[in-house]
């Protein structure tokens, strides 16, 4: 069974993070769903938010739904995200089809092992600011 939670946090340095957790493989009216919600959610984050993208549990769309996964890169970068932080399980086509080249966007992209370790790369950028 397919399923999605966002969620938007402050960090104790004061970043803005929006995060995404997406467990098994979506069908494309919920993948749409999800970057439907994801869109208000940004609407609301500050400028420069940082983005963190679970997939740890994702289980690749089918080939039409990697449009979707394009959708939501231009949401991101249409709305100031500074970073899009990814935390990767084994599915190495779930995780080809986030890293899929397509425009350029002007945030920084990273993959991390786990969420305490996005955190910790989003509080040293933080740090350097």
């Amino acid at each position: 069974m397919a399923s999605y939670e966002l969620d938007h946090e402050q960090n104790a340095l004061s970043a803005d993070v929006v995060r995404i957790r997406i467990e098994g493989m979506l069908d494309i009216e919920q993948a749409e769903e999800l970057v439907e919600e994801m869109e208000t959610m940004v609407q609301k984050a500050s400028d420069d938010f940082v983005f963190i993208n679970d997939i740890r549990e994702f289980e690749p769309l089918p080939q039409e739904g990697v449009n979707t996964i394009e959708k939501g890169k231009k949401i991101l970068h249409n709305h100031d995200a500074s970073a899009v932080i990814r935390i990767v399980g084994s599915s190495v086509v779930g995780k080809m089809q986030f890293e899929r080249p397509g425009d350029e966007y002007s945030f920084f992209e990273a993959t991390v092992n786990d969420l305490d370790e996005a955190h910790e790369l989003i509080d040293e950028w933080e740090q350097r600011d």
